[in-house]
């Protein structure tokens, strides 16, 4: 992550972040178009989220997963757990309120092994 988004304001750690967890936290998502995978994007997205994830020591509701879909571009999803530490990269990336993303439709990029069975439902 630049040096300048870890100082950025809206940067939240484990240590503000019991209040924003109270709150119902949703998914959110970012989309990056295919010239912006091109141009390593996803990779800097993955790589921020990353440092945030350790720096936290790893929660367990802190999950990134991206869309299998590729055609158009890629969707990463954010945990609601992930929101309340990962404000910065998703102001930064212009990420979104969503659903949860389907189970079959995602891979887990960063979380912990068992997350996506966790976190997201199964088609039944």
């Amino acid at each position: 992550m630049p040096k300048w988004l870890s100082r950025h304001p809206f940067r939240t750690t484990r240590k503000n972040s019991e209040a924003i967890s109270k709150s119902k936290m949703k998914w959110y998502k970012v989309s990056l178009t295919v010239n912006q995978i091109g141009n390593n994007q996803g990779d800097k997205l993955i790589d921020e989220f990353r440092e945030i994830y350790r720096e936290e020591d790893e929660p367990e509701d802190m999950a990134l997963f991206s869309g299998n879909d590729v055609i158009e571009g890629r969707t990463y999803y954010f945990s609601p757990g992930a929101v309340r530490y990962a404000l910065i990269i998703l102001s930064f990336y212009s990420g979104s309120k969503c659903d949860s993303p389907p189970f079959e439709e995602v891979t887990l990029e960063l979380g912990a092994r068992d997350a996506k069975d966790r976190l997201l439902s199964r088609k039944t």
